[in-house]
């Protein structure tokens, strides 16, 4: 493996598992917290979430997806780069064709079928990030030299 697809598979251990903390932190306290924001002040609150949590997510979603763009490019008959991507292709599919629609009818308005869904189909992010993650700090293990 080159120098450059270690240091690639590095960078996308870091990235993942920050995603996946963030994932399993919006999945288990915040997304359910959105249950008890009266419905009168959820508009704000929910515009300061999406705000703020796309600062963070964002970067490290686009580092995620280069960095596992790159890996298969390196090496494209790798089945731990075609998984890898397979995995941050479906995080992405599913945040833009899942989530977001979620999101864009409680910008609208709180509606606890919406939340509920969002809660529902979050987990289907969170367990495809979780894998993901697993993957890669596997990948990275294999990489550690042995004494």
């Amino acid at each position: 493996m080159h120098s450059t697809q270690t240091l690639a598979w590095l960078i996308t251990l870091c990235s993942c598992w920050a995603l996946i903390g963030l994932i399993w932190t919006i999945q288990l306290n915040h997304y359910p917290a959105f249950r008890h924001v009266p419905p009168e002040g959820f508009g704000v609150f929910h515009g300061e979430h999406t705000r703020s949590i796309t600062l963070v997510v964002m970067p490290l979603m686009l580092v995620e997806l280069g960095t596992a763009a790159y890996l298969w490019l390196t090496a494209p008959g790798d089945w731990r780069t075609i998984v890898s991507l397979g995995l941050v292709v479906t995080v992405w599919a599913l945040t833009f064709f899942v989530s977001v629609p979620y999101h864009s009818q409680l910008g609208l308005s709180k509606a606890d079928v919406a939340v509920e869904g969002l809660i529902l189909t979050n987990w289907w992010r969170t367990a495809t990030w979780t894998v993901r993650g697993s993957l890669v700090a596997w990948v990275v293990w294999e990489m550690l030299p042995r004494a």
